[in-house]
Order: structure tokens, then C-alpha cells, then sequence
């Protein structure tokens, strides 16, 4: 270029020389103008194409970057910058840096204490590496790092100023530092654990240690109250509000029990809710948590003895505050608290054992029974107070001596065959024999044996059989009562007996006045009414005739009343028809009056059983009918009459509820009328038994020997 431009110079001078040189040097000029108007336009397009290149450079910089002139206006604004200030670049230019950027500042290196403190936008701009916050379109704040660089334009200073979104580091140490207060909460409570001995004192110290150390807002411990449904607290902190005493949390599936808590009590897991107000199952407790300001909570389970002891609930005021390694250390808190209350429980269990030693050793002490143990071989090792007083012998008498001593010589083969069942690990219970005492005298005894055990010889068998432990009672004055109770119940029976006849034999009498008095008197009354209605004449007042009509009515329902109860009194037909008549016609009253599906089958036996057999039976099951209508829920009864070679078998069976024959009756008339039923059975000579189970109904059955009921007429 500078030779061109050299050429063109000395051109120039030697057209000036030549004639009409003027002209010629207007053309030189021009070409010069040219190359050099050439020149300036390439420069410039590569100044462009540099300006932008780094245009494209700063808008693509994942930090924001800003250009801000002396008087903090903004100039230039890159894309970075409009995410992170939520503004465009259009709306931000020429907005001062005080409206983008929050003050004071605070620098990143050690401040000095002597030097005087910037405000706002003048100490972002001051230098520096400085974290601020951000202030958005939408008006909230992120935090920022902001760095600031000095530029010279022609006579202008501008500075460039370089955002740093570090919303994400800042989360990021907040987590560091939210699990390392986590993880010394952790240590704090495992200390506790090893300090405390009682779980109320254990559950307080970890709830104070979450909150002040865990950083929680409020933690509670809760177990279930069985007679109202619900988790009460058993321990809380940092419940200044008293929330738990305006809440109300249920262990079943309500809307209050369907929360974090209820659900990880009812199912056995931990249940995370990291936003309050966004979750269906807390709206119960909404107004309450956002007045106390909680955000989020996490609920864990714990256990104790293979089920869900109670809750561990935590609360924070930050949504999504529960991430998986904060989840991960409350559940290391939970066990740990849950390995406390193992713990707890084997002491207490050791305790109780302890004491249980002592205990046992005063029983045996002070007890009335006979107490004594022997080896395998039958040798006496140990005798109590009530031994000696029993069988005479101190315990320096006797211990050492063989356990034969104690029993009488016609029956020494017991001690051994007693001993060979204990050394096979079996169990004697309350044997009844006897035994001599020191002066002679047999005594009567009850006796339980059972097998002692203790270290075995070999590894392989830690635990072995070394000796036998008798408990022996004496049984003389229960031996005199059952036998008074027995001649009792004799006699208790021979008058029940004789009341079942009285009874019988007066309802016989009671039915048979009730039909040849009352009866034939409401016969005679009917037939008065009859002649009145003939004999009023015609044009008689309605209101006569209707009473009439009604008396009429009432005298045949008071009839038919009686026909009823003389029935009930005494079966009719039983005595010309046969029991299986009356079995019929009876079941057809019950069914009519209630409703039930009665059925009856069989046949007639073919020898007729004398009228108070047969009215026995007949009672029986009167009686079961009556007992299945109260109780039993049934809807349907079948009745059989079945006889067999030796052997007549009445059965009434229902498919009512049922109920469980080994304990008492649910109600004193079922039982009573159970008795009467046994009662009568056994009265004539037969025998009655009963099956039921809860939910299969009930069958009752009475079978009768021939032999019981056809030669003779038992008295009932």
C-alpha cells in the first residue's frame, strides 16, 4: 500500500511539471481518495464484524453482564442479565443500577473495620468481588456475586459489571450446612440415648435436640390413645403456639387421620409432605400450620416389639426442605430411637426377672403348698415352710434323703414312673394320690411336677434336665367337701326331679280347669251374644250393634288366647296322636307366631313312650325352640325324630349364631333353660348334648335308650 501511494506521489510532482500539469494533478488526487476511501471501508467492516463477534461472545456468557456509564446508568445488557433480573434488555437500558441491584453490599474479602461503609449501587461499583441480591421484575430477590471492571471510551469511563446467579451454590451450602446440623443432631441423640434411661426423658431430649440442633421449627413424639382414636403427644418442642392443642390427628382413615402423621402410624412408613398447602391430606391442619409459619413436615414411624409404637414429626418453614439424605438421618434418629425403646424394654424385662427371683423366692416361702425339689434320681435338694409343716420333716431331715420316704409302700412304684416321665421333658399335673406323713398318718395330696433345667455337659446341648420340682397340696378337706357336694347335688337332684313333676302335674290341672270352667263360660258368653244380635230389632242404633260386633271380636281373640295357653299347658293330641304330632303341631304355632322355617321328620316310634317320657321330650324341645327365638337369630329350625334298634335320637338344629358351649350362657335365661333341659333329660334316663360354634348355629340332641323309656314310667 505505502509503495502505491509512493508511486502515485511522484506521479503527481512530474504531471505539476508538465504542461496542463494542474488537470493532471486533480486525477491523482482522485485515485489517492479512492484507495484510501477503499481502505477506511474494509476497516470498518472489520471493525463490525469484531463488534459483532463480541457482542455474540457477551450475549451467549452464561453470567450477566451489564455496561453502566459514570452516573450508574445502564448502556448495555446481555441475555444472562434478562434471566436473571426476569426484565429485557430493552426495558433495562437506561434504568439506574439501583433499581437491579440490591445495597448494601457486603465484599467477599475481610472488610476493614476503619474504612467507611457504600451503600446501594456505589458500593457494587467501588470494586471488588462482592454478594448481593438481585431485585427482579416480579419483585422477588435472588442472590448474586457481582464483579465490576474498568473501561475507557474516547473521553468516557464506563464500567462493566459482571452478574453471578448463585442461587444454586447458595441451596447448595444451605444443604451442607442443614446435614451437618442433621448429622450432629444424629450424634446428639445417640449420646441421649446412652444417658437417659427411661424413654418419657429420652423422647423430650430428642425433640429439643432437633429443634435447637436440627434446625427444625417444632418436633413431637406421639402413640396412639386407644379409646379415642387419636395420637396425643407424649413429647414436643418448640410448640410455643400450643399447635397440638388445636389439632386434632386420628389413627384411622378420616380426613384427620389421613395426614403424614395418621398415615405413618397406620402404615409403617414415612410419609414426606415438602409443601403444606399443596398437599390434599393436610388441608385439616392448614390454618393452624400457616399461622405458625410450617411449610413442610415429614412424619417417620416408630417401631418397638415388631409393631408401630408411635410417630416422629417434624416440621420446617421452608417448602421442599425434606431431600432424600435429610429424609435418610430422621430415619436414623427413628430407629435409634426405636433401638432405645428395644433396649428399654430387655432392661425392664431384666428388671422384672430380678424381681420376679425374689418374688418367687418369698412365694415359695410363705406359700401353703408344699414346695420341694428333687435330682433325676429322686433325691431331695430343697423343702419349704409349708413342706415341713405338711409332712412333718425339717428341711435338715429330709434334704438329702430319697423321696421315697414321703410315700406309703403300696404305692412306692409312683415316685420312679413320675420321674421317668419328667426326664423325658413331660409334666405331671395335679396327681391325685397320697402320702405318708413323718408319724405315720396317709395323707391325701395333690401334685404338680414338673422338669428343672439346667446347663447341659456338652455344647451341643446348652440346656438339660437336672432334677424335678413338686408342688403338693393338701387335699383333705376338699376330699370331705366334694364329698358333701355330691350327697348335696343328690339330693338337689331328687328334688329337682319331683319339682318337674309337681310342675307337670299342675299345668295338666291348670289346662284341664281352664277348659272345663273358662272355657265352657266364654262358650256360653258367645252364645248370649249371638241371642242378643238375633233379638235387636231392626232399626237398633248402630252404635249398639257395633259395640256388639266388637265384643264379639274380643271374646273370640280372648279364645283363642286360651287355646294358646292351654297348649303351652299341655301338649294336645300327645297322648292319643303320639309325640311327633305334637312336635308338628307345635313347630306350626312357632312358625306362624314367628316366622321362622320350622321343619319336622321322622316317624312315630312304633311303641308309644309313656305320656311323661314323651311330655319330657316334648319339653326339650319346647324349651330349645324357646332358647333359639331369643338368642339365636336363626332363620331356619329342623326337628328330627329318628329311631334305631336300641336307641331313639330327638335332634333340633338352627343355623342362627351360635355361641360357644364351654362358657357361660350370654344371657341367665338361656342358661337356666339349658339346666331344665339336662334336667329333664336326665330325669327320664337319656342323654343331651349340645354342639355349637360362633357363626355355624346350634344342634341340640337327646337320645333316649329304649331300655329308658318303654318298661316302666320314669317319674319326671
Amino acid at each position: 500500500m505505502l509503495a502505491i501511494v509512493s508511486v502515485g506521489l511522484t506521479s503527481a510532482f512530474t504531471l505539476l511539471l508538465w504542461p496542463h500539469g494542474r488537470f493532471a494533478l486533480l486525477g491523482v488526487a482522485a485515485v489517492f481518495a479512492l484507495l484510501l476511501g477503499d481502505r477506511l471501508r474494509r476497516d470498518r467492516r472489520r471493525l463490525r464484524l469484531s463488534e459483532r463477534r463480541l457482542a455474540a461472545i457477551i450475549d451467549c456468557a452464561p453470567d450477566g453482564i451489564m455496561t453502566v456509564t459514570q452516573d450508574h446508568r445502564i448502556v448495555s445488557f446481555n441475555a444472562a442479565a434478562e434471566r436473571i433480573f426476569g426484565r429485557p434488555a430493552a426495558q433495562a437500558l437506561g434504568m439506574p443500577l439501583e433499581r437491579l441491584i440490591d445495597g448494601p453490599a457486603r465484599s467477599s474479602a475481610p472488610a476493614d473495620a476503619s474504612a467507611p461503609r457504600a451503600d446501594g449501587a456505589a458500593a457494587v461499583l467501588s470494586g471488588g468481588l462482592r454478594t448481593t441480591h438481585a431485585l427482579r421484575a416480579d419483585g422477588s430477590q435472588i442472590p448474586i456475586e457481582v464483579s465490576v471492571a474498568q473501561i475507557e471510551q474516547r473521553d468516557e469511563r464506563l464500567q462493566t459489571v459482571m452478574i453471578r446467579d448463585i442461587r444454586r451454590r447458595k441451596a447448595h451450602e444451605a444443604e451442607i450446612e442443614r446435614l451437618n446440623r442433621l448429622y450432629s443432631a444424629l450424634a446428639q441423640v445417640n449420646q441421649a440415648i446412652v444417658r437417659t434411661a427411661a424413654p418419657e426423658p429420652l423422647f423430650r431430649d430428642v425433640c429439643r435436640i432437633l429443634v435447637e440442633q436440627g434446625g427444625f421449627r417444632m418436633a413431637w413424639i406421639g402413640a396412639p390413645e386407644p379409646q379415642a382414636d387419636t395420637l396425643v403427644p407424649l413429647a414436643r418442642w418448640g410448640d410455643d403456639n400450643e399447635y397440638l392443642d388445636r389439632v386434632r390427628i386420628y389413627t384411622d382413615r378420616r380426613p384427620e387421620g389421613s395426614g403424614p402423621t395418621g398415615v405413618a402410624f397406620r402404615e409403617g412408613r414415612a410419609y414426606i409432605c415438602n409443601d403444606l398447602f399443596n398437599d390434599p391430606a393436610t388441608v385439616p391442619w392448614r390454618r393452624e400450620a400457616e399461622r405458625r409459619g410450617f411449610r413442610a413436615s415429614a412424619a417417620l414411624p416408630i417401631r418397638h416389639q415388631g409393631g408401630v409404637f408411635g410417630t416422629l414429626s417434624v416440621y420446617a418453614v421452608e417448602t421442599g426442605f425434606f431431600q432424600d439424605r435429610e429424609v435418610a438421618l430422621l430415619m436414623d434418629v427413628a430407629a435409634s430411637v426405636s433401638f432405645a425403646l428395644e433396649n428399654f424394654a430387655r432392661a425392664e424385662e431384666r428388671r422384672q426377672a430380678e424381681q420376679a427371683v425374689k418374688r418367687f423366692a418369698a412365694i415359695v416361702e410363705s406359700t401353703s403348698d408344699a414346695i420341694l425339689s428333687t435330682t433325676i434320681d429322686g433325691v431331695i435338694t430343697s423343702w419349704n415352710a409349708a413342706a415341713h409343716c405338711l409332712f412333718g420333716y425339717s428341711a435338715g431331715e429330709i434334704i438329702g434323703q430319697h423321696i421315697g420316704v414321703l410315700v406309703p409302700a403300696d404305692r412306692m412304684s409312683e415316685p420312679m414312673a413320675a420321674l421317668a416321665r419328667i426326664g423325658k421333658g413331660e409334666h405331671v399335673r395335679h396327681f391325685e394320690t397320697a402320702r405318708a406323713h413323718k408319724d405315720g398318718r396317709s395323707l391325701p395330696v395333690s401334685i404338680t411336677i414338673s422338669p428343672i433345667y439346667g446347663a447341659g455337659e456338652a455344647d451341643s446341648c446348652p440346656l438339660a434336665i437336672v432334677g424335678a420340682s413338686a408342688i403338693m397340696r393338701d387335699i383333705s378337706e376338699r376330699k370331705k367337701t366334694e364329698a358333701e357336694l355330691q350327697e348335696y347335688a343328690t339330693r338337689l337332684q331328687v328334688t329337682s326331679r319331683r319339682l318337674l313333676e309337681v310342675q307337670e302335674n299342675e299345668r295338666r290341672t291348670l289346662a284341664r280347669e281352664l277348659h272345663d270352667t273358662v272355657g265352657q263360660e266364654l262358650t256360653a258368653l258367645s252364645l248370649n251374644l249371638v241371642m242378643i244380635a238375633d233379638a235387636l230389632p231392626a232399626g237398633a242404633a248402630p252404635a249398639v250393634r257395633s259395640r256388639l260386633d266388637d265384643c264379639r271380636t274380643l271374646l273370640e281373640d280372648t279364645t283363642a288366647h286360651l287355646r294358646d295357653v292351654m297348649v303351652e299347658l299341655r301338649p294336645p293330641g300327645i297322648d292319643e296322636l303320639g309325640l311327633l304330632a305334637a312336635l308338628q303341631e307345635h313347630a306350626r304355632r312357632v312358625a306362624s307366631r314367628t316366622g321362622l322355617t320350622l321343619n319336622v321328620t321322622g316317624v312315630e316310634p312304633r311303641q308309644r313312650f309313656p305320656t311323661p317320657v314323651a311330655i319330657a321330650l316334648f319339653r326339650i324341645v319346647q324349651e330349645a325352640l324357646n332358647n333359639t327365638v331369643k338368642h339365636a337369630g336363626a332363620g331356619a329350625v329342623l326337628i328330627e325324630l329318628r329311631e334305631q334298634a336300641d336307641l331313639l335320637r330327638l335332634s333340633l338344629a338352627d343355623d342362627g349364631r351360635g355361641f360357644e358351649p364351654a362358657r357361660p350362657a350370654p344371657r341367665a335365661s338361656c342358661g337356666m333353660g339349658m339346666t331344665t333341659m339336662r334336667e329333664r333329660a336326665e330325669a327320664i334316663g337319656a342323654r343331651l348334648g349340645i354342639e355349637s360354634d360362633i357363626g355355624h348355629g346350634t344342634r341340640i340332641t337327646v337320645e333316649l335308650p329304649r331300655t329308658a323309656g318303654s318298661p316302666a314310667e320314669p317319674q319326671i
